[in-house]
């Protein structure tokens, strides 16, 4: 369901001009993640998840605290909140895994 809604968001980001196109990447809007793989990536790969981006994901339960995932919920909606994106913590990996479908 989030994937549903944030398609939805970027729809109407762009119908109210707040996003050109899908094929702006996300430093155009982030300027926090400027040279980065993450901000080179256009906003059309990430709803199709096809980032390409390394992240990793786990299913082992509350206690796992080790995936980027987790880390990044912690950050984002933890005690310590954080204001703006701080990409060095929020995700462990700049690597791209595999190239973007639209490089």
């Amino acid at each position: 369901m989030a994937k549903t809604i944030t398609a939805m968001l970027i729809g109407i980001a762009i119908s109210e001009g707040a996003i050109h196109s899908v094929d702006d990447t996300v430093q155009t809007y982030v300027p926090e993640l400027t040279g980065k793989e993450i901000g080179k990536t256009p906003i059309q790969a990430f709803l199709h998840m096809a980032s390409g981006i390394a992240f990793t994901q786990s299913s082992q339960g509350a206690d796992d605290r080790t995936s980027d995932d987790a880390r990044l919920d912690r950050e984002l909606f933890g005690k310590d909140k954080i204001s703006t994106i701080d990409q060095s913590s929020a995700l462990r990996s700049d690597a791209r895994l595999t190239p973007s479908f639209l490089r």
